[in-house]
């Protein structure tokens, strides 16, 4: 078929899809520790967050005029390097003394559920989709850590804040093809509001404040904005449809349920690329 030739309907069919996305999240994390007494100061700079890999799949069905329907599953979940700590003190180490050792870490999971309906539409030189849905999804942290004096037990802390909801997506996706060799341009948008319930944690062993233990639960709302750019390269295929392969640029913001503690960001982001193939109609 020719580039200028179009076709009236489109070849109903299933359309399926898997991802590799690659994100590094930005929690909000503390780059740099100062503590002093008064009189000793102790000074301890914190990495970045890396990279980190989790999949997405899709699942739907297109018919004769372009109306569908699909499902999306994302799930993020890793340890966040901002968080991890280690320390052993020696006899000069300012604030915490001798003999002393104290660990630390935290995680990041974040995940989306998406039941949606789209209407494929053809926009001058482009090609779109519009639709939208209901999406499940949440994010938690966690951040435990844990001291350990010379000849006394243990004390350990951790604290969790976690938040499932649910809510309506809406989400517009354009291509512009390039010429006749299967190649165009990428650009998606989706926004998410969820509404749900978040809760509050901490469970220690030890004495005094690190022995405490309490949780909370209350009413909570959930802000998601997504956007990914980039180019895709699709080939015909005997059975009818098309093989896609893309890559994308992404970014994504939960805002709203970020933070364990009130007194940093209550956002959280996560920025990387994405490398898909699939089949579509």
């Amino acid at each position: 078929m020719d580039c200028d030739e179009t076709c009236e309907a489109i070849c109903p069919g299933f359309i399926a899809g898997a991802e590799m996305v690659i994100l590094r999240p930005y929690a909000s994390d503390p780059k740099n520790l100062t503590i002093s007494n008064g009189e000793e100061t102790f000074s301890l700079t914190q990495p970045d967050n890396s990279f980190d890999i989790c999949p997405r799949f899709w699942l739907g069905y297109v018919g004769s005029r372009g109306l569908g329907a699909r499902a999306r599953y994302f799930k993020f979940d890793h340890g966040l390097d901002a968080e991890s700590l280690l320390l052993e003190t020696t006899e000069n180490t300012p604030i915490f003394g001798t003999d002393l050792r104290i660990t630390g870490a935290g995680g990041l999971t974040v995940y989306a559920v998406d039941v949606e309906a789209f209407q494929q539409v053809a926009l001058g030189q482009w090609n779109a989709s519009f639709g939208g849905g209901v999406r499940a999804g949440g994010l938690g942290r966690t951040f435990a850590f844990a001291v350990e004096p010379l000849d006394e037990p243990i004390q350990s802390a951790e604290l969790s804040k976690e938040f499932d909801g649910v809510g309506p997506t809406v989400f517009a996706e354009f291509h512009r093809p390039l010429g006749c060799r299967g190649l165009a341009l990428v650009a998606n948008v989706r926004g998410s509001v969820l509404f749900g319930q978040e809760r509050l944690g901490i469970a220690g062993t030890g004495d005094e404040l690190l022995g405490l233990s309490a949780s909370e639960k209350h009413d909570a709302i959930v802000g998601v904005g997504e956007i990914q750019l980039g180019g895709e390269w699709t080939r015909p295929l005997d059975c009818g449809g098309n093989l896609l392969v893309n890559a994308l640029w992404e970014g994504q913001i939960w805002s709203g349920s970020g933070a364990i503690l009130d007194v940093i960001s209550n956002d959280v982001g996560l920025i990387g690329c994405s490398i898909g193939v699939g089949m579509v109609r």
